[in-house]
């Protein structure tokens, strides 16, 4: 588990690498929902409006994440249960193109897909998990 403000500087780093090492029509897309189980209050954000929820304080709720690359049907959907402020993954979901990948798959297929589309000049991380070096 990691803490709630832990997983969305995750999220910020990996959507910094794709701003720097994709090309330009392969940007990524990164939406964001919080559900705060105590009103039910949903907060919606979009890629660098993530920031705003990287002091927030969340003890219990929802937080889900979707993130699409344009150009290459890459499409991710994670769950999180938000615990007195701790994020556990409950559901992980990834599709590139119509097909559906479990994770090890999707992080194979995703690796081969982003050597194709990326404008890399040193090796790096561009998601966590994934580390691409020419």
């Amino acid at each position: 588990m990691s803490s709630f403000s832990r997983t969305i500087q995750t999220h910020l780093r990996s959507l910094e690498a794709c701003n720097k090492f994709l090309k330009e029509e392969n940007q990524a897309i990164f939406r964001v929902k919080v559900i705060n189980s105590r009103n039910k209050e949903e907060i919606m954000l979009v890629n660098d409006g993530m920031k705003l929820l990287k002091e927030m304080l969340m003890s219990d709720g929802e937080l889900h994440i979707e993130v699409t690359i344009e150009g290459i049907g890459l499409l991710i959907k994670k769950e999180y249960a938000i615990v007195e402020g701790e994020c556990k993954m409950v559901d992980f979901k990834g599709w590139i193109g119509d097909e559906r990948l479990e994770f090890e798959d999707l992080m194979t297929t995703l690796d081969d897909q982003l050597q194709m589309n990326i404008k890399l000049k040193k090796p790096g991380v561009i998601f966590p998990n994934l580390f691409i070096a020419l």
